[in-house]
């Protein structure tokens, strides 16, 4: 059974039979314990990222969190080359050691070195003005996850090729990735993000450096806004 997302403490049940992240006593304005916005965080609009076939395929949770589409490694997919971007590539780490070197430290070595404006924060701190929080989540035996925080105060993401997507694998709407569940069935995905990793304010204003899996690309990308 989910519970409730606004405070760690709270083991009170979610409402039942709805996406609500809350429990009866926290529902709607009840949650004091909230994400502060900055106003540059980017809109949650998933018919943007899930529409185009050759954008949703070669675009994952990194891309999607940092906001970025990149026009080659669209045209790459349409013509086979779907790989993503991936944390580490445009400082030179190369691809991961094995499966299970997807730990907290090292995606955050690895972003550091793609991007030195990557500053680690608290949910409840607001981030400065052109920066927004995202969060990291990993199972450590397999792969990494990254979540965003959008302009509505809740937050998203995009797992691999699929939809983009603000509820979390108990189909709640996402108010605080640390409290909220991205451990997936194994007749889903056998994937368990159970190691939480911290949340980050990222520039949102400012163009930033991404590697793409088999292109060999060091890009600078603007967001997209």
């Amino acid at each position: 059974m989910a519970h409730c997302q606004c405070y760690s403490y709270c083991n009170n049940p979610v409402i039942p039979n709805s996406t609500s992240p809350f429990c009866i006593k926290h529902q709607g304005q009840n949650c004091k314990n909230y994400s502060k916005l900055s106003g540059s965080e980017p809109d949650y609009q998933p018919q943007e990222w899930n529409l185009p076939d050759d954008l949703r395929k070669s675009h994952n949770c990194f891309t999607y969190a940092f906001n970025v589409w990149d026009e080659k490694k669209r045209e790459d997919c349409k013509n086979g080359d779907c790989s993503f971007h991936q944390p580490g590539y445009a400082a030179g780490y190369g691809s991961f050691p094995s499966k299970k070197f997807k730990t907290c430290v090292d995606m955050v070595l690895r972003l550091k070195g793609d991007n030195k404006n990557f500053i680690k924060t608290t949910f409840l701190e607001k981030a400065p003005k052109g920066y927004s929080k995202i969060a990291i989540v990993v199972d450590p035996n397999a792969d990494f996850h990254f979540i965003r925080q959008d302009s509505n105060g809740y937050w998203s993401h995009k797992p691999g090729q699929t939809n983009v997507t603000n509820l979390d694998s108990d189909g709640r709407l996402i108010f605080n990735p640390e409290l909220a569940n991205f451990c997936y069935p194994k007749e889903i995905d056998p994937l368990h993000y159970w190691k939480f990793c911290g949340f980050y304010n990222i520039p949102r204003n400012k163009p930033v450096f991404i590697k793409g899996g088999n292109s060999g690309r060091k890009t600078r990308k603007q967001f997209k806004q």
